[in-house]
């Protein structure tokens, strides 16, 4: 072995042994926001930016409800847009297929229950 090639080594070992110590820290980890993810056909949006969407967590599950307010924030493929544009938007894209094409995404906080965002994704697109 080299001079260069044993200090090398050197330094390698020590970087690996330097952070074994941190491997080892505990980390607690807050999960502030939960989701969920169903088709826009499965789900009843709200009338207003006080009110509540309904839907169904998974496919044997009961129906859930979950409350807007005027800090909901909004968005249709990915751009945030008001409420009322959801809302047409949302009316369009259940004409054809009646919604099995485009999924909603529901963001919202854990402790309160309050829906963060809402957002409508049109599949395949």
């Amino acid at each position: 072995m080299t001079r260069a090639s044993i200090a090398a080594f050197a330094f390698a070992a020590a970087a690996a042994l330097s952070g074994a110590g941190a491997a080892g820290a505990v980390r607690i980890v807050s999960q502030p926001e939960g989701a969920y993810e169903t088709l826009l056909a499965d789900v009843v949006l709200p009338g207003g930016t006080a009110g509540y969407v309904i839907l169904r967590p998974c496919g044997g599950c009961e129906r859930i409800s979950l409350r807007v307010t005027s800090a909901t924030a909004w968005s249709v493929d990915g751009t945030a847009v008001p409420f009322a544009e959801l809302i047409a938007a949302a009316e369009g894209l259940r004409g054809a297929d009646g919604g099995a094409d485009t999924a909603v995404y529901v963001y919202y906080d854990i402790a309160s229950g309050l829906v963060n965002r809402l957002a409508l994704d049109r599949l395949g697109d």
